[in-house]
Parts: C-alpha cells; structure tokens; sequence
C-alpha cells in the first residue's frame, strides 16, 4: 500500500488504490508476472530491432541523470503548425506556475523544434518564453521517425531529458495549467517515477492494434480491463524503473513494424470508433505502445491511482483556444 500523502486529492487517489486492485487476468491463460521488477524483465526481453544502433546517442549507458534540476524539466515538441496553438500552453505555464514564488523562476523550459520557422522562434525568445530551443536532429534516427503523424519522436526527447536533467513534465502544445503548484506531482513521481492521466471510459484495447501485441509477443487478454493512457502529458522521475519504461519505448519506437504495424499505417485513425465492442478498431502509435508497457508493469491497479495528480494540474483543450500570447495571429502570419 502506498504511504498517506497529506494533500486531500492524493489522499482521495489512495483510496481508489484499495478498492481497485483486482486480479484482472484471472481468465486469462497468461499471467502478469507478480512483482515490477519481475515485469520490468518481460519489457527487456520484447524484440530490440535497429534499437541497439541508435540507443547510445541518447546516452542509455549513463545509470545516473548527468544534471540536477530542482524542478521538472517542463519538455515539448513544436512546429511551424503547433506554434500557435503552443501560445496557451505558455500562457498558462507563466500564470499559473511560473508566477509562484516559491519556484524563484527556476524551471527549465525546453522546446524541441520540429519544425519551426526562423521568425517563430525569434518571436518565442523576444516574446520572453524563457526557454531553450532545441534543432531536434531527425537525420540522426530511422526515417519514420520523421514521420509526424507517429510521434515516434516523443519517447526519444523524453529519454535525452530524463538522462540529462532526471525529471521531465512533457506537454503537448494542447495542454493548458490550472493550478499553480507541483508538489503533489513531485512526491508522487519521486516515489513512483512517472504519473501519467488515463481516459476514463476508452479501453486499450480497442485503440491498438493486436500486431502491436503480436509484436512484443503479449496476449490482448490481460489487458482488456485497462483503459488508455494519456501520453500529451507525462511526468516523469529518474529511477530504474522510470528508465526501463522509457527505453522499452524508445526501442518500439526506433522499430516502425512495432510503433506503427502496417495493418496502422493503412487505416484511417480519424474514424477511431472508442465504443468498439471486440478487437482494435484504431491505433494511436506511441501512445498505445506506452498504454501497453505502462500497464505491464502497473497492472495491479484497474484505476490507475494518480491520475488525478495531473487532472488536477492540467486539462487539455479540445476546443483550441485562441490565445495570442506571443503575437495576435492573423489568417497567416502566424505560420510564417
């Protein structure tokens, strides 16, 4: 049983964890494996494809984080496309968290840039984004990874900050901050290594593809009782277990057969059906890939018991607001 947290909504998610844990595969004729160190070993034995050639330039053999930050490192992804919709973002970033105080202004905010044209980035530093932009160097890695709509890109500028700095918030450029404190992440993501939000009502079953299962040689009927998990936003802390999870992804992602099977590639994701009763009826590509790792190993939980944690800190917007933080946007100059 996980230690009582003082905080009222940690305590609410404490709760959640005594009353879920069920045996969720008894049905079924494979097992999860009992402890997560146990599990963690199921994750390093799913097939490693062109991974070994590429892992090393995101520094897998360093066992400790190269730099310590205070503060999760707030790490995002941005194109010439996403940029304005990135406006929100950090709006609600520089309101809510980066107006407390007791932060002393010290959270590192990086930007990979995957696209971005000269005059945005310009626009984002004089603007005071406070932030570093990083050229994401998509030569350096398989073609696919190039490939936007896969967002194989995700998993690997996750690792390079977990190893360099130890502690990642991902974002999206969709998500927006409605609180102004991270302690509750912090204790939890120190303890655990990652916080993750999860849909409520979609099973992850029916939003990956069974050849993503067939790939890393799981069955699809110990994780029927899941939902899907959220990937737009992510914390995460440097422990081994944290590491194992993110590099189990990178290597799915460094291999297109196991982040995108080509029965994915083919179909049409924007007629993803979440009412579907059996079988896979879309794919979401890194996110399903990290649903199913992440459920290997925190399987014991049906409610996964700290989503609340980022529920509370963030929201996604689904309507697209349109903030003009950095500029006011026309019908163009924005994408400029």
């Amino acid at each position: 049983m996980p230690k009582l947290l003082c905080n009222i909504a940690i305590v609410t998610c404490l709760v959640l964890v005594s009353i879920a844990v069920i045996d969720i595969d008894k049905n079924c004729s494979e097992k999860f494996n009992s402890t997560i160190k146990d599990n963690i070993d199921v994750l390093r034995q799913y097939p490693r494809g062109l991974a070994d050639e590429y892992m090393w330039k995101l520094g897998d053999r360093f066992k400790k984080p190269l730099k310590n930050e205070p503060y999760p490192v707030l790490t995002m992804a941005l194109d010439r496309h996403t940029y304005r919709l990135s406006q929100g973002l950090f709006e609600s970033f520089q309101i809510k968290v980066l107006s407390n105080t007791q932060y002393g202004g010290e959270i590192k905010v990086v930007v990979f840039d995957i696209g971005l044209t000269r005059r945005q980035k310009k626009v984002m530093q004089d603007a005071g984004c406070r932030c570093e932009i990083r050229k994401f160097q998509f030569q350096e890695f398989p073609r696919h990874i190039k490939n936007k709509n896969l967002q194989a890109w995700k998993p690997i500028m996750i690792m390079l900050i977990l190893v360099e700095y130890g502690k990642v918030l991902w974002v999206d450029p969709s998500i927006r901050f409605k609180s102004r404190y991270l302690e509750d992440l912090m204790e939890v993501y120190k303890k655990y290594g990652v916080v993750f939000r999860t849909n409520p009502t979609t099973k992850l079953v029916h939003q990956t593809d069974n050849n993503l299962f067939k790939y890393l040689g799981e069955d699809t009927c110990k994780f029927q009782t899941f939902k899907m998990i959220y990937t737009d936003c992510l914390a995460l802390y440097h422990t081994p277990e944290s590491l194992a999870l993110v590099k189990s992804w990178v290597t799915c992602a460094f291999n297109i057969d196991c982040i995108a099977p080509e029965t994915s590639r083919i179909q049409n994701v924007a007629q993803c059906n979440s009412n579907a009763v059996t079988g896979a009826m879309c794919h979401h590509f890194e996110q399903s890939v990290f649903g199913v790792l992440a459920r290997r190993i925190f399987h014991k939980h049906h409610v996964y018991p700290f989503s609340k944690v980022l529920d509370d800190l963030v929201y996604a917007n689904a309507t697209n607001d349109d903030v003009q933080y950095f500029e006011i946007c026309g019908a163009l100059n924005c994408y400029l």
